[in-house]
């Protein structure tokens, strides 16, 4: 079973490949949504699903309002004061 961390570091190389077969497009000629070049946009929707799942969504959102939602919800569970480790005491010097 593979890690999430594989999951995401793989999707990751996936747009980066998605980009370096664009022959020197730049950023901005790459990501003009209407012509964004397939293989990009699936990569894109790859990371996207597992960027959800890995942080929690059942599925794949359907729109970045629901993705911030879902990953708001996730930072504020994992930053809540049950879930941070608590701290221990330095030690008094004598």
């Amino acid at each position: 079973m593979r890690r999430p961390q594989d999951k995401l570091t793989n999707a990751w190389v996936s747009i980066d490949d998605a980009r370096a077969d664009q022959n020197g497009a730049t950023v901005k000629q790459l990501y003009q949504d209407s012509d964004m070049p397939d293989a990009l946009r699936e990569a894109h929707d790859s990371l996207d699903a597992t960027v959800d799942r890995a942080f929690g969504a059942k599925t794949t959102c359907v729109s970045a309002d629901e993705r911030k939602r879902v990953l708001s919800t996730s930072y504020v569970e994992l930053t809540s004061p049950d879930h941070l480790p608590i701290p221990q005491k330095a030690r008094a010097r004598r």
